[in-house]
Order: C-alpha cells, then structure tokens, then sequence
C-alpha cells in the first residue's frame, strides 16, 4: 500500500500522492482552454465577418462581367477574407497573451 492509500481523505494533497496523481489546471472559467479559444475564434470571425459586410472594402465586392466593381457584396469573399483576418488578429492576440499575460505570477 502506499502512503496515499494509508492516509485519510481530508489530508490527502495532489502533490503526496506522486506524478501519476496531479491534477493538472487546463480550465479557464470551468471550460477547457481549447473550447474557450474556438468560441474566441468563432466570435471573431462573426464580428469581421459583419464588419467586413458594413464597410464594405472593394475586396469583398461583386465584378460584373467586364470585370468592373459594383456594389453588390460577395457573401463568399467575406466569409473567406473574415476567416483569414480573424485568424492573424488571433494568432497577434495569443502571442500577447503569452507575452504579456504572465508577468504577474513573475514578481512575487
């Protein structure tokens, strides 16, 4: 038996009972990090993606057969430049994040 098995509840930590037995902290607000960055990105990608609808940039926007702008929106181009720009603005958030987010727990 070992030591954990030997020990009553109440005293018992993560740390006594060896490596097999920590908990690691993967959550954030009680939701895995991994579901916290999907809905991040999903919510990121709705924001541009009406951005990019109201602004209506020359991008996004319909050509005619001469291959003239008009002003008719292309549902498909925004859904694809909406995806791409979410996804730099999500890679430079995470990347301050990890910069940035941690220097608290530095200084004590």
């Amino acid at each position: 038996m070992s030591q954990c098995e030997k020990s009553p509840i109440s005293t018992l930590s993560y740390r006594e009972c060896g490596k097999g037995s920590e908990v690691q902290n993967d959550t954030v607000f009680g939701c895995n990090k991994i579901i916290l960055s999907l809905v991040l990105y999903v919510v990121i990608v709705a924001i541009v993606y009406f951005v990019l609808i109201a602004s209506k940039p020359t991008f996004v926007l319909q050509k005619d057969s001469r291959g003239n702008i008009t002003a008719e929106v292309d549902f498909g181009k925004v859904l694809l430049f909406s995806i791409l720009i979410s996804l730099i603005i999500v890679i430079i958030l995470y990347g301050l994040w990890y910069a940035f987010g941690n220097q608290s727990s530095d200084m004590n």
